[in-house]
């Protein structure tokens, strides 16, 4: 009995997620304007106007380029990171220093580097200057902008692998690392065939959490470009907003919050199969 007193808070929250996923996909089917009356059941004419959108084709194509770039990003320089972590005597002071970024508020964290970025008044612009250059508009321009924005995704969350995949390393037995020293290994033989082998768990738990995350991007795009310039930087997440909730048809924000959910279980699937192999194991 007492088993499912502990579990029944999570098994709310699992009830609620749920009945909150067949309400959504069931209002994607309907067309609903708060303004204009009740719901009426239109079928599948959400999403045939969804993919007939060339800006919703754009925000799809852009969402997949950030979340991919910026978690593979993530972890490939997170693993390299938690590894020389690993061979740092003074590793406390340096974990301090790298989670200074992941601890900043997401919104102070973006706010800073919008003025630091502004080519005309931001705080690196009299500093270019003096060395006679001028900082490229990274936000203003569609080419860059939405690489500037992955760049300061990396920048802040990077970290946040580094301290998943440290603790996996940490959990490496060192009798494992002498005897490979024995038998010859060092540097990127060591790493590769036998420290990071072993992390292998904490280093996918990374992955697939930044995975996951990164498709709630909304802060650092809202506030850096709105989406700009052009639709260069919408992702879903801001075109549900500014297409859906922002026009009170809730109808297709439905439509779009099934897709972007049906885009994430692709990550959210073998997140939760490897946590229940853990578990087994």
């Amino acid at each position: 009995m007492i088993r499912w007193v502990l579990a029944s808070p999570g098994l709310i929250a699992l009830g609620l997620f749920i009945v909150g996923i067949i309400y959504t996909v069931a209002l994607s089917l309907h067309y609903y304007k708060v303004a204009v009356g009740p719901p009426k059941f239109v079928g599948w004419d959400n999403y045939f106007q969804l993919f007939s959108d060339p800006t919703f084709s754009k925000a799809l194509a852009v969402t997949v380029t950030f979340v991919a770039t910026a978690a593979l990003l993530e972890t490939a320089i997170g693993v390299a990171l938690a590894y020389g972590l690993m061979w740092t005597r003074r590793r406390g002071v340096y974990v301090g220093l790298l989670t200074i970024p992941y601890l900043v508020p997401s919104v102070t964290y973006v706010v800073f580097w919008r003025y630091m970025l502004d080519y005309r008044r931001g705080a690196l612009a009299p500093v270019a200057e003096f060395f006679g250059f001028r900082i490229p508009d990274f936000l203003g321009n569609p080419d860059t902008a939405l690489w500037a924005i992955v760049g300061l995704d990396v920048l802040q969350l990077t970290p946040f692998v580094t301290l998943v995949v440290f603790a996996g390393l940490l959990a490496v037995p060192p009798e494992v690392i002498s005897a490979a020293r024995i038998d010859g290994a060092r540097g990127f033989s060591m790493a590769l065939r036998v420290v990071l082998p072993l992390a292998s768990s904490a280093i996918l738990a990374a992955l697939f959490l930044r995975l996951i995350d990164a498709f709630r991007i909304f802060v650092k795009v809202w506030l850096l470009t709105r989406g700009g310039p052009g639709d260069s930087t919408t992702t879903l997440e801001l075109y549900l907003y500014t297409r859906g909730i922002y026009t009170l048809d809730l109808g297709l924000a439905s439509a779009v919050s099934v897709v972007l959910l049906g885009i994430s279980m692709a990550a959210i699937v073998p997140y939760v199969y490897l946590v229940a192999k853990t578990w087994r194991a």
